[in-house]
């Protein structure tokens, strides 16, 4: 009789993946000052920054795909700051959340006691 070997796997939930944003971005939503505006951007450039790290990069598309997030009004300045950061912030959720293979297809930003509350709705992806 065969044998069959079952190992237990641990998804990530969607709380997780909303936690592991904010940690990830915790250091520029300081940097912010409590400006709610400047936050929601930074979380929503935060969100297509995760869902472009589940694809494997090819010739620096990941900064093309990232200056595509960030809005043409903003100085030239905060562009290459913004850029640097989620250049980072995808290296780090690399490093740190690899497991994490799902990908955000809504998400809600609410403020509570002026500090940001995510929650997200992720599905599982297979990138090729």
């Amino acid at each position: 009789m065969a044998r069959i070997k079952v190992t237990k796997y641990k998804g990530c939930s969607n709380k997780d993946i909303a936690k592991a944003i904010l940690s990830l971005s915790n250091n520029i939503i300081k940097a912010c000052g409590g400006d709610e505006t400047l936050v929601r951007l930074v979380l929503s450039i935060a969100v297509a920054a995760w869902n472009i790290s589940l694809y494997p990069e090819k010739e620096n598309d990941y900064s093309q795909k990232v200056m595509e997030k960030i809005p043409e009004s903003l100085p030239l300045e905060y562009k290459e700051l913004l850029k640097t950061f989620f250049l980072k912030f995808i290296d780090e959720k690399q490093k740190r959340f690899p497991g994490f293979k799902k990908g955000i297809t809504s998400y809600k930003l609410k403020f509570e006691n002026s500090m940001p509350q995510l929650v997200v709705h992720a599905l599982p992806v297979k990138p090729e």
